[in-house]
Order: C-alpha cells, then sequence, then structure tokens
C-alpha cells in the first residue's frame, strides 16, 4: 500500500467503505452467535458446529483481503486519472505546438510568394527607370510601399520549429 493523500468522492468513500461494514456486521452476527443460552443451558457454537473453527477465520481474511484490495483499486484508479490528466496536458501541448508550426510554415511560404513578387517589382522599376517614366515609377513604388506596410517580420530564423519555441519569448520593439 502507498501511503499518499488521496481525494475521495462520497461514492468512492461509499465503495471503501462497504467491505469492512460487512466485516463489521458479520463479526457481531457471529459473536452473538458464539454463546448461546437455551432453556438454561449453554451452547457454544463452535461445540455445535466445528467447521466454523476453520471458516470464521478464512471469511475474516476474505474480508481484510476485500479491504486490502478496494483500497489497491482505489489507489490505482487515482494513478489512472492523474496520468489521463497528464496525457490530455501534453496532448493540448502537442496540439498547440503543431499549430505554431503550422503558422509558421505558413508564414514563410507567404515570404517565399513576396520575395518571387519582390523580383517582379524589380523588373517593372528597372524598366520604367530606363525608359524615364518617372512619374509612373513614383506612383509604382507608393503602391508597393502601401502593399508592404501590413507586412512586419519580427522573428524568422528559417527554422519553424524554432520559431515556435523562441517566438513566445521574443520581445517585439518596433521603434515609431
Amino acid at each position: 500500500m502507498r501511503k499518499q493523500k488521496m481525494a475521495l468522492h462520497r461514492r468512492e468513500l461509499c465503495y471503501l467503505s462497504l467491505v469492512p461494514t460487512a466485516g463489521i456486521l458479520f463479526g457481531q452476527v457471529i459473536s452473538r452467535l458464539l454463546v448461546e443460552f437455551k432453556d438454561g443451558i449453554l451452547l457454544q457454537l463452535y461445540e455445535r458446529h466445528p467447521a466454523f473453527l476453520a471458516v470464521i477465520p478464512v471469511l475474516a481474511l476474505l474480508f481484510y483481503a476485500g479491504a486490502y484490495l478496494t483500497i489497491a483499486f482505489q489507489q490505482g484508479m487515482a494513478a489512472l486519472r492523474e496520468e489521463q490528466a497528464t496525457h490530455y496536458m501534453e496532448y493540448q501541448q502537442t496540439q498547440a505546438i503543431r499549430a505554431r508550426i503550422h503558422e509558421a510554415e505558413q508564414f514563410y511560404t507567404r515570404i517565399r510568394g513576396l520575395k518571387h513578387e519582390m523580383r517582379g517589382h524589380l523588373t517593372n522599376v528597372k524598366g520604367l527607370a530606363q525608359s524615364g517614366e518617372y512619374a509612373s515609377l513614383e506612383d509604382y513604388i507608393a503602391k508597393m510601399d502601401e502593399s508592404m506596410s501590413g507586412f512586419e517580420l519580427t522573428l524568422q530564423t528559417g527554422n519553424p520549429v524554432t520559431d515556435v519555441i523562441i517566438a513566445p519569448f521574443h520581445a517585439v520593439y518596433i521603434p515609431l
């Protein structure tokens, strides 16, 4: 038996007390039957039924074993509940990490797309600059600047798993 503090609910307490209660009641019945007076004559249970000399101690042992097994079962159930709670917490953490990794991978996909778009924009800027269309070039650059203002990179290691681990500890500082 492990000595530990267990928080018991009413139902569990009832389960644990069933076997000892049955043992106490059995003991009361046997003690009343041990010695009996009938018509002024002393009758003893063991003299009338010698088999009880072996049966009663075996029954007492069965009650003790039942109480022991009930407590052991209860402790096992408590350990299983604790293990289940730990497993659930680990599952939730794993799911959160997977979600963060997925977000980081999507972010890197957007970065690659942005690089591709930037190459196209640079080609357009070069073409406008070479043809001397400076007004169109200024308008084009202003539109590019507007589309880029909402996209800020705060931390990028190149590895989504590392970013998921480091990101919660990374303080974002953007000077105004």
